[in-house]
């Protein structure tokens, strides 16, 4: 699968993670790559910017990742979002997973392959779902 193209919001309050996450997605040839500092700010960009992808931090001032990925759920139910959080195994992380808030809980010390699978699996998932409900490819 091919990244060319797809767009992609990052939502974290650490800068260096931000700068890292944003030079990745550039290499792997997104074409475009937001970047928000917090679920607040998160949400808004998601209105305004819709992206095929929201990469998504838990633990963030005025609005946490699992409130951010609820309320942006409820303005896109497609809505395509992973979680990137120092523990992956906490209530709040396992919280979403079981809500359907995030498609993916990926710890932040992963791997460049980790996340490049898990950003390929869930994007498959997600395109063959569209196509499954819009008609496409039948």
């Amino acid at each position: 699968m091919t990244f060319q193209g797809l767009r992609v919001l990052v939502v974290d309050d650490d800068q260096s993670t931000q700068h890292f996450l944003h030079d990745l997605l550039c290499f792997w040839n997104f074409g475009e790559v937001e970047i928000a500092s917090n679920g607040e700010e998160g949400i808004q960009k998601y209105r305004q910017f819709r992206p095929d992808l929201v990469l998504m931090d838990l633990e963030m001032p005025l609005k946490n990742g699992l409130d951010a990925s609820c309320d942006i759920m409820k303005l896109d139910p497609h809505a395509t979002i992973l979680l990137i959080t120092c523990a992956p195994n906490n209530t709040q992380a396992q919280q979403a997973l079981e809500k359907g808030f995030v498609k993916v809980v990926i710890p932040k010390s992963f791997h460049f392959n980790q996340l490049e699978t898990a950003i390929q699996e869930v994007l498959e998932k997600s395109k063959s779902h569209l196509t499954r409900y819009s008609g496409e490819g039948t």
